[in-house]
This record gives structure tokens, sequence and C-alpha cells, in this order.
């Protein structure tokens, strides 16, 4: 049982070829990045004339990363099946 707990927490780092610390400080960089990007909108709720286009930038740059790093896991997992 505790081998099958071990696979589970590790395969996702496994697949992205990280350690639990590079993972955490990538997870942390995006979730500072869309907290930006969050408070960037606020504003532009509140008003319309600031930030016009930033929010959907920064959103845009998150999502290129995140892709990026989802496809090379998937050739990753590939290879290994």
């Amino acid at each position: 049982m505790a081998k099958n707990k071990e696979n589970v927490f590790n395969r996702h780092l496994k697949d992205y070829e990280e350690s639990y610390f590079e993972h955490l400080l990538f997870s942390l960089t995006i979730c500072v990045w869309l907290v930006i990007a969050s408070l960037t909108l606020l504003v532009h709720a509140l008003f319309p004339f600031c930030f016009i286009e930033k929010a959907t930038r920064h959103i845009k740059k998150i999502n290129q990363i995140m892709q990026i790093r989802s496809n090379k896991a998937k050739r990753r997992s590939k290879k290994k099946n």
C-alpha cells in the first residue's frame, strides 16, 4: 500500500523530470503570475481605461509556458511507454 502511494505522489514529478522543490518553485511562480494577472483584471474592471491588454498578455504567456511544459511531459511519458 505504501509503495502505491509513493508511485501516485511521484508520478507527476517523474513525468516532468523535476524534484519536489523544482516543481514547488515553478508552481509558486505560476501562482504569483496568476495573482498579478488577477489584480490587473480587478483594476481594469474598476477602471476600464487601465491595463487594457496587460492581463491578456500575462494570461497568454502563462498559457504558453504551461503548454510547452505539458507537451514535454507528454513526449517523455510516451518515450517511457
